[in-house]
C-alpha cells in the first residue's frame, strides 16, 4: 500500500502532522521528494552533532558554476520524515529527479540554480493555490496556507483532504507543467514502482502538496510512459557534501519552493504551537530589558492578549506574524518602529546558524575548522550575524587570525571584510574586521581545494596562479601584498621576480606610480609577519627615478580627467618617498615637482598642488609662493584656471592661508578686484577646493576675514550675521549659513 503526504516545504504545522500520522502508520518504507543523488548524505542526518539550520550541498565537480542547495530546518517536514525514517531504522529514499539530469535539462551553466522544491512559478497569475485562496477572500495564497494548514491543529486525515483539493485543482484549472515538472513527477513515479516492486507494503510518500495527487495516483500512469520521457537525457557528474544555513538565508530565499519570510516565528510554532504568543511575547521582553528598555510582565500579557484578540477578530485559529507584530509595537514599543525592527530580526527572521561536524567536509574545510579554531574565531564563525573584531597584530593569536583571513581573501572566501584606514593610519598594528560567514562559502571551498588540502597550501598556489594571469603591475603589486600579509614566504619570490620583469617593460609612469606606493608600505610594515623586504627595497630604489625622470613629460598637455589622477597618485608618490627616507630620492623628487611648477602646458590643478607639496616641505619659500600665486591669480590669466591653482594648492587644508597673512592678502585682493560675473563662473571650482576645511579652519579664515574688513564701518562686536552680509563671497565659499555665529 502506498499514502502519500503532500506537505508545505518548511511548514510547521505539516512536519507536526507528518510526524503524527506517520507514528500512527508505522511505514516500514519511507520516500521522499529530494534529489536522488543526495542520497549517499542522507545517513548524516542521524548524527547529534549535524544540527540544523543545514543543508545538502549538490555540484558538480568539473564546473562548480553547477551547483544546488537543498536547505532544512527544524521544522522542515522532509528534516522531520528523515529523523523518523533514520530512527526507526527503515529503509529511507530520495525519489526526486537528480540533479545530474535537472543541470542538464535546465542548461543554466553560468548560473548557480538555487533548489526549486516545487517547479510551479511564483507569479499571482500562475500559482495555482491563489485561485482557491482567492475564494477563500484571501489575497495572498501563501498566508491561506499558512491559516488552513500550519496554524490550525488537523487529524492526520488533512493528507487526504490535501489529496484531493490538489486533484481538484489539477484538474480545473487544467495547467500545463513545465518539462522540469513533468521529468521530476515521472521519476518519482519511478521511485515508487521500484519500492513496490522491492516487496514493501507500508510505502510512506512525502512530498510537495501539488505533486501529491500524480505520485497517489501512480497506478494510472503508465510506466512505459514515464520510461519515455525519462529516456535519452544525458548525465554530468555530482557530488552531494552538507554545508551550514543560516535563518537569514532560509528567510532570504523565500518564496514556497525554497524558504520562508519567518523561520524564528515557524520554529516556535513547531515547538511550542499551543503557547507560541505567550513565549513569543516573553522573549521579546527580555531582548527590550537587556538593551534597557521598559517592558514589565503585565505589558507582556496585555501584547499577548491583544494578539489572541486580532486572531479571533480575524477568524484565525492562532495568531501569526502580523498580530504578533502588531500587538509587540502596541503594547510593547509603544509605537516605537525601531525596537520592533530587533524583536523582528531575532524572533521572527532569527539569528540561528546550523553547525555541520568537522568529519563531514572535504579536507581543506577540516583544516579551515581547525585553524579557526586555533585562532580563536570559532565565535564569530558560528555566529549568524556580522561580527566585528579589532586585531592587535603585536599579538601572536591575533597575528594568526590576520594572516587567516588574508589567506581566505586570496581563495575568494571573503569572510572578513578588511575596514580601510586613513593616510594617517596606514602602518598602526591594528586592523578591523567585519566577520559574516555565508552558506555559499562552502562552495567556495571546494573549489579552492584543487589548490591544496590546506589553507596554507591553497592559498600559496592560488597566488601563484593569480600572478600567472595578472597582465597588469598595479595587480601584481596588490597580489605581493595579499601574499605578504597572508604570510605565504614561498609565493613571494616568483612574484616579485614577475613584478621586475614588467616593471623593466613599463612605459607607463602612472602605473609606476601606482606600484611604488605599495612596495613601500610593504618595506615599511612587513616586520610583523618577517617577511624578506631585500628584493621589494631594490625595486623601489629602482622605481623612484624612473618615476622621476618621467613624471614632467607624463603632466604636460593632460585633461582634467587625467590630471586628477596623476595628482593624486602625485601625493600618493610624495608620501611614499617620504617614508623610504633616502635623502637622495627625496632631493630628486623636490627636483622633479620643482619642474612641474614652472614646465609649460601643465594643469593648473597640478602645478598648484606640487607649489603646496614643496611649500609644506620648506623647499620653497613664503616669497616664491607668493610670487607663483601673484602670477596664477595675475589679470591676464583667466580666472578658472587661478581657481584651478588655488583648488590644487588647498588640497589638504587651508593652513597655509591661515598662518600667512601674506598669502592670504594676495588671494583676498584677487577676490576683491574679480568682476561679479567671473566669480559666478569660477565660484564651484572654489567651493570644492574650500569644501575639506574644518570648522576650525573655517573659524580661522572668518577671522582674517575680520581683520581684512577692519577698516569699514564694522567692528569687532558686530553681529555675524552683518558681517557676512558685508562679506558674500566669503559666505559662498565657506558654505556657511546666515545663522551661523563666530567660534
Amino acid at each position: 500500500m502506498v499514502r502519500v503526504f503532500g506537505i508545505r516545504h518548511h511548514g510547521p504545522g505539516s512536519a507536526r502532522h507528518l510526524l503524527q500520522a506517520l507514528e500512527q502508520w508505522q511505514p516500514d518504507c519511507l520516500l521522499l521528494e529530494s534529489p536522488a543523488d543526495a542520497q549517499s548524505v542522507i545517513r548524516h542526518a542521524a548524527d547529534a552533532d549535524l544540527q540544523p539550520p543545514v543543508a545538502i550541498l549538490l555540484y558538480n565537480p568539473k564546473n562548480l558554476t553547477q551547483a544546488s542547495w537543498l536547505p532544512f530546518a527544524t521544522f522542515s517536514p522532509e528534516w522531520q520524515a528523515l529523523q523518523y525514517g533514520l530512527q526507526q531504522h527503515i529503509p529511507t529514499q530520495l525519489i526526486d529527479l537528480p540533479m545530474s539530469l535537472a543541470f542538464v535539462v535546465q542548461n543554466q551553466p553560468a548560473q548557480r540554480i538555487s533548489l526549486q522544491w516545487d517547479d510551479q512559478e511564483l507569479f499571482p497569475a500562475h500559482d495555482p493555490i491563489a485561485y482557491i485562496a482567492q475564494l477563500a477572500g484571501f489575497t495572498d495564497s501563501e498566508r491561506w496556507w499558512e491559516v488552513i494548514f500550519e496554524h490550525t491543529q488537523h487529524q492526520t486525515d488533512v493528507f487526504e483532504a490535501i489529496i484531493e483539493m490538489m486533484s481538484a485543482l489539477r484538474e480545473t484549472l487544467q495547467r500545463q507543467e513545465s518539462y522540469l515538472t513533468l521529468l521530476r513527477e515521472s521519476y518519482m513515479r519511478q521511485g515508487i514502482r521500484k519500492a513496490v516492486d522491492k516487496g514493501y507494503e507500508r510505502i510512506a510518500v512525502v512530498c510537495g502538496a501539488w505533486h501529491a495527487p500524480v505520485l497517489h495516483g501512480w497506478q494510472h500512469f503508465k510506466k512505459s510512459a514515464d520510461n519515455q520521457l525519462l529516456k535519452g537525457i544525458s548525465k554530468l557528474p555530482t557530488e552531494a557534501t552538507w554545508t551550514p544555513w543560516s535563518y537569514e538565508r532560509l528567510a532570504f530565499q523565500s518564496g514556497y519552493r525554497a524558504g520562508v519570510l519567518s523561520p524564528a516565528w515557524y520554529e516556535l510554532l513547531f515547538q511550542h504551537r499551543s503557547e507560541a504568543p505567550v513565549v513569543w511575547m516573553t522573549k521579546a521582553a527580555q531582548l527590550l530589558r537587556a538593551a534597557r528598555f521598559e517592558a514589565s510582565t503585565a505589558n507582556v500579557l496585555e501584547a499577548v492578549h491583544l494578539s489572541e484578540t486580532l486572531a479571533s477578530l480575524r477568524n484565525l485559529p492562532l495568531p501569526g506574524v502580523e498580530e504578533m507584530r502588531e500587538a509587540a509595537l502596541a503594547a510593547l514599543c509603544n509605537g516605537d518602529q525601531e525596537p520592533l525592527q530587533w524583536i523582528e530580526n531575532e524572533l521572527i527572521v532569527g539569528n540561528v546558524i546550523g553547525h555541520v561536524p568537522n568529519r563531514m567536509a572535504a579536507a581543506l574545510q577540516q583544516d579551515l575548522e581547525r585553524c579557526i579554531k586555533a585562532v580563536r574565531l570559532t565565535k564569530a564563525y558560528q555566529s549568524a550575524t556580522s561580527v566585528v573584531k579589532q586585531l592587535d597584530l603585536r599579538k601572536e593569536i591575533q597575528l594568526e587570525a590576520s594572516i587567516l583571513l588574508h589567506r581566505l581573501r586570496l581563495l575568494d572566501v571573503p569572510w572578513g571584510t578588511l575596514q580601510p584606514a586613513s593616510l594617517w593610519q596606514k602602518g598602526s598594528f591594528r586592523e578591523s574586521w567585519t566577520l559574516h560567514w555565508q552558506p555559499a562559502f562552502g562552495l567556495a571551498l571546494i573549489e579552492a581545494g584543487m589548490w591544496g588540502n590546506t589553507v596554507y597550501e591553497a592559498a600559496a598556489h592560488r597566488v601563484q596562479q593569480k600572478a600567472l594571469l595578472a597582465t597588469e603591475l598595479p595587480d601584481i603589486a596588490g597580489l605581493i601584498q595579499e601574499a605578504m600579509q597572508a604570510a605565504l614566504p614561498e609565493a613571494m619570490n616568483p612574484l616579485l621576480q614577475r613584478l621586475q620583469d614588467m616593471i623593466v617593460h613599463a612605459p607607463d609612469i602612472l602605473r609606476l606610480m601606482q606600484v611604488l606606493e605599495p612596495l613601500v608600505q610593504m618595506m615599511r610594515y612587513s616586520d610583523l609577519r618577517q617577511t624578506d623586504t631585500m628584493l621589494l627595497e631594490k625595486l623601489a630604489h629602482e622605481l623612484v627615478p624612473r618615476i622621476c625622470i618621467g613624471l614632467p613629460a607624463a603632466c604636460s598637455g593632460v585633461g582634467e580627467d587625467l590630471a586628477t589622477d596623476l595628482f593624486q597618485w602625485i601625493i600618493t608618490t610624495n608620501h611614499a618617498i617620504a617614508l623610504l627616507q633616502d635623502a637622495t630620492h627625496l632631493q630628486t623628487w623636490r627636483h622633479t615637482l620643482h619642474q612641474i611648477i614652472y614646465a609649460p602646458a601643465i594643469y593648473e590643478r597640478l602645478r598648484g598642488g606640487c607649489t603646496r607639496l614643496l611649500f609644506d616641505q620648506k623647499y620653497i619659500s613664503t616669497d616664491t609662493v607668493s610670487v607663483l600665486l601673484s602670477y596664477a591669480l595675475s589679470l591676464s590669466a583667466s580666472p578658472a584656471l587661478a581657481a584651478q591653482w588655488i583648488e590644487g594648492f588647498l588640497y589638504s587644508s587651508g593652513l597655509a592661508f591661515i598662518y600667512n597673512q601674506q598669502l592670504w592678502l594676495i588671494l583676498n585682493e584677487w577676490l576683491e578686484t574679480l568682476p561679479a560675473q567671473d566669480f559666478e563662473q569660477i565660484l564651484p571650482i572654489l567651493r570644492r577646493a574650500f569644501a575639506p576645511f574644518t570648522d576650525r579652519e573655517r573659524a580661522s579664515i572668518l577671522q582674517l576675514a575680520d581683520t581684512a574688513v577692519a577698516y569699514t564701518p564694522l567692528n569687532q562686536e558686530t553681529p555675524m550675521h552683518d558681517m557676512m552680509n558685508q562679506l558674500p563671497a566669503l559666505r559662498l565659499l565657506l558654505g556657511i549659513g546666515e545663522n551661523l555665529k563666530r567660534n
